[in-house]
C-alpha cells in the first residue's frame, strides 16, 4: 500500500451498505452526534478504505463489524477501558439479537476490546485491528495535524493546558515503545511516518 491514508466518507457508506438494517441504524445514530469530529464515520470508513487498500477481504465480516463498533459508545471523560467496553457490549447484544455469526461476532468483540490498550493487543487479528485504528498516525503531515485538531474539538470541554499535557504523555508513550504498528501486516512506512509526526507534534508543543 503506497497511497495516502486518509479518512474517508466513501469508506463509511460502504461500511454502512454491508451492515444488516438494525446495525446500520445503530451504527449511523452513534456516530452522527454533534461532538464526533474525529472519532466519526469518516474514521470508520478511514479503517475500512486502508483494510480493503491493503487488500482485505470485504467479506471479512470481523474487520467490518470491529471497525463499525469499535468506537460506537465514545463519552468524554470516561474511565480508561470504559467506552471500548460498552461499545463491545453493544456488539455482543445487537450480535446477538440478529444471530450473527458467532466465530466472527467474537473475534470482532476481542478487536474492539483490544483498542483499549492498542499497544498490549496479543492476539494477532487483534494486533492488525489495533493497527488499523492507529494508521491515522501515519498520514501525511496535513493529515495529522487536521486529525490532531478533530481531536481537540472533542476533548473542548478541557483546559488547553490540560489537554496539552495529556496529549504530551500520550505522545511520549507512543515514542517510547519499540513499534507502534505491531501486526507485521501493515507496510514499513507507516511506522517511520508516524514517529516523525509524533516528533514533529511534541517538538511543537509549548513547554
Amino acid at each position: 500500500m503506497t497511497a495516502p491514508i486518509r479518512r474517508s466518507a466513501e469508506g463509511w457508506d460502504a461500511v454502512l451498505a454491508a451492515l444488516p438494517d438494525a446495525m446500520r441504524a445503530e451504527v449511523r445514530a452513534a456516530y452522527a452526534g454533534p461532538a464526533r469530529h474525529y472519532h466519526d464515520g469518516a474514521h470508520v470508513g478511514g479503517i475500512w478504505a486502508t483494510w480493503r487498500a491493503l487488500g482485505g477481504d470485504a467479506g471479512d465480516r470481523a474487520i467490518l463489524w470491529a471497525a463499525a463498533y469499535h468506537d460506537l459508545v465514545y463519552e468524554i471523560p470516561a474511565a480508561k477501558g470504559w467506552n471500548e467496553a460498552e461499545s463491545a457490549r453493544r456488539l455482543a447484544r445487537t450480535g446477538a439479537a440478529l444471530a450473527l455469526d458467532p466465530v466472527a461476532l467474537a473475534e470482532a468483540i476481542g478487536m474492539i476490546e483490544a483498542t483499549a490498550d492498542h499497544l498490549a493487543a496479543a492476539a494477532a487479528r487483534d494486533r492488525l485491528f489495533c493497527d488499523l485504528d492507529l494508521s491515522g498516525l501515519a498520514c501525511d503531515p496535513a493529515g495529522f495535524s487536521e486529525n490532531t485538531g478533530r481531536v481537540r474539538r472533542e476533548y473542548a470541554q478541557v483546559p488547553e493546558a490540560e489537554f496539552r499535557a495529556g496529549r504530551r504523555v500520550f505522545l511520549a508513550g507512543l515514542l517510547a515503545e519499540p513499534a507502534i504498528f505491531r501486526s507485521g501486516q501493515v507496510p514499513a512506512w507507516w511506522e517511520a511516518a508516524a514517529r516523525e509526526n509524533i516528533r514533529r507534534e511534541a517538538s511543537g508543543m509549548p513547554a
